[in-house]
Parts: C-alpha cells; structure tokens; sequence
C-alpha cells in the first residue's frame, strides 16, 4: 500500500481494533462522492468493497451529487 492517505486509513483501522472501539461493530461502511476516485483506490487497498450506490446523497455548491458506499466486513 503506498500513499499517506492509504497509510492514515490503514492505521486508523488497525487503532479501532486494538482499542476494540465499539467492539460489538460488524460493519465499518464509508460513503463518497463519485468524482473522487482517489477514495476507492484507498478504501480498495485497506479491504474494503462496493456495497452500493447512492444518487444524490451529498450537496456541493448547491447540487446534490451521487455517492458511492464502501463496507469493511468484519
């Protein structure tokens, strides 16, 4: 995994689960915009998978634009 985003959310997750935050969580599940394809390849690379799609789930500049949902099975 290469990329300080990538590294940021893989230690994030790792500190959750030692931590056992909120230990009876089963799913860690992330929404986004579809623009950002940065996110996927993150996400993608820390085990998560495309659980759906979202239409119109976030404002920006006053438009609602489509999302997509990430979901990290425990």
């Amino acid at each position: 995994m290469s990329g300080a985003a990538a590294r940021h959310a893989a230690r994030c997750w790792r500190w959750a689960r030692v931590r056992r935050v909120n230990t009876s969580t089963s799913v860690v599940a992330i929404s986004w915009r579809t623009a950002n394809t940065a996110s996927a390849r993150v996400l993608e690379k820390c085990g998560f998978e495309q659980e759906g799609y979202l239409r119109k789930h976030f404002q920006k500049h006053g438009q609602f634009v489509d999302a997509r949902l990430y979901a990290l099975i425990r």
